[in-house]
């Protein structure tokens, strides 16, 4: 999976991390503990906790910044489609759908 992440003036340059949210198409996160899935508070949710699959860190220089996740998933996929949701600090930065047949 490859997204860019914006020029930000505002945010700080330094360390950063994103969470990847892959959503089925029943709608659950695709979460596997031991491939690095966890919990974090859904700002946009009001704090609420919600689950994320995966994690990429990054070093931000305050300009776009294209990167990929390469995810192997190692629990079977069922046929449908999945959306694929970026969070920045808690907040909803960006997402994606997509179809696997």
């Amino acid at each position: 999976m490859c997204f860019t992440v914006n020029q930000n003036r505002i945010t700080q340059a330094g360390s950063n991390k994103v969470l990847i949210k892959l959503i089925s198409p029943l709608g659950e996160t695709v979460y596997v503990e031991s491939q690095g899935a966890g919990e974090f508070a859904n700002q946009d949710e009001g704090g609420s906790i919600s689950r994320f699959t995966a994690t990429k860190e990054f070093d931000y220089d305050n300009q776009d910044q294209n990167m990929c996740l390469d995810y192997m998933v190692e629990l079977p996929l069922t046929k449908g489609t999945y959306t694929a949701e970026i969070y920045n600090k808690g907040y909803l930065a960006g997402s994606k759908e997509f179809t696997l047949k």
